[in-house]
């Protein structure tokens, strides 16, 4: 909890800075890359947080990680926060950021689980039926789940449309056991 209301504090200065300078779009790319990159390697997350490793050799590691691969003004940021030992707040505030960025946007999340790989024209068709239904620009994240037989879940902050065999299975269970 003090990591989220810390993070909190540095992603405003970030994202205010970045604004002022004219950076965001550039700066948001780079905390997208960083969850990706988290997402993909537990390990940088373990890292970060590592409290065995000096904050010298954090530092240059994490310089060596950055240097020339991100936004001038997200490299310094980084910098300083492994200057001030607060490199464990990379990840809180790669989140916080996104999701700041998106707020202020009006750019939703929708988690899209479906039985096979959706076509691009299935995203498409998606994306603009959310999109006329929240108002909101629709980012799809889509994950395969062969459990759900077929048909789509979707979750869309905490709108949640479960349009799955799987869940018609589920549902059609409880009304027979309610009659029963």
């Amino acid at each position: 909890m003090l990591q989220e209301r810390v993070a909190v504090r540095y992603t405003r200065a970030l994202y205010a800075y970045a604004k002022t300078k004219g950076t965001l779009e550039a700066v948001m790319t780079d905390q997208k890359d960083m969850l990706t990159l988290l997402d993909q390697s537990r390990e940088l997350e373990l890292f970060l947080a590592s409290p065995i490793l000096s904050d010298a050799t954090k530092r240059g590691i994490v310089k060596k990680l950055f240097d020339g691969r991100v936004h001038p003004d997200t490299e310094q940021f980084y910098e300083y926060l492994t200057e001030r030992g607060r490199e464990e707040m990379i990840p809180y505030i790669a989140r916080e950021f996104v999701h700041q960025y998106n707020h202020e946007h009006n750019i939703r999340v929708a988690r899209v689980m479906s039985a096979t790989p959706l076509t691009d024209a299935q995203r498409t068709s998606l994306k603009t039926k959310l999109e006329r239904q929240t108002g909101a620009t629709i980012e799809l994240q889509a994950t395969v789940d062969p459990k759900l037989i077929g048909g789509v879940v979707v979750q869309v902050e905490d709108l949640r449309i479960d349009q799955s065999v799987a869940g018609a299975l589920a549902r059609a269970r409880q009304q027979l056991a309610q009659t029963l």
